[in-house]
């Protein structure tokens, strides 16, 4: 298969990504707006019964295995490579622990999250000029899981339900 639909095959992923980051950006900021507006409640993800236990360990990453190809190439070979010539490489995104349940954690999250944003299109904008690093394997992702995402971000609760438990 050409490098090009490769990268086409990459991209689309990264655009479906984009849009679930997106959806996740906008639920951030009707959260963000509930709590002034005495709405809603911010608690953690971990106390919320919306949200399994799936997050509270993180699973280790696989051990990368050592390929004998010939796609990479060596490290050698990339320095005598002038800048313009060598695609960008991503420092991963590690998420250890829980969003705070603040309107801090919640922008702190909303700030990650156009981060996020920021990466990926700027990964489409690589896979225009260099298609073939889509097929490498050894290139870190400029995202996480949206999904995985979502585990570490606080929940807000309707304050109306409660009001009207109690009664």
């Amino acid at each position: 298969m050409p490098a090009f639909e490769m990268g086409g095959v990459y991209a689309t992923i990264l655009q479906e990504t984009y849009l679930d980051f997106k959806t996740v950006a906008k639920n951030l900021q009707v959260l963000a707006y509930g709590v002034p507006a005495s709405q809603t409640k911010l608690i953690a993800a971990s106390e919320s019964s919306d949200i399994g236990h799936a997050t509270s360990e993180a699973p280790q990453p696989a051990e990368s295995t050592p390929r004998n190809n010939d796609e990479v190439g060596s490290k050698s070979d990339q320095k005598q490579q002038p800048l313009e010539e060598r695609p960008y490489s991503w420092k991963p995104i590690r998420l250890t622990q829980e969003y705070s349940p603040t309107i801090q954690g919640v922008e702190d999250a909303h700030s990650m999250v156009r981060t996020i944003l920021v990466r990926i299109m700027r990964e489409i904008n690589i896979l225009t000029k260099f298609p073939d690093a889509a097929m490498n394997e050894q290139r870190v992702q400029p995202q996480i899981s949206p999904f995985l995402f979502k585990g570490f971000l606080p929940v807000g609760e309707h304050l109306k339900k409660e009001a009207s438990r109690k009664n």
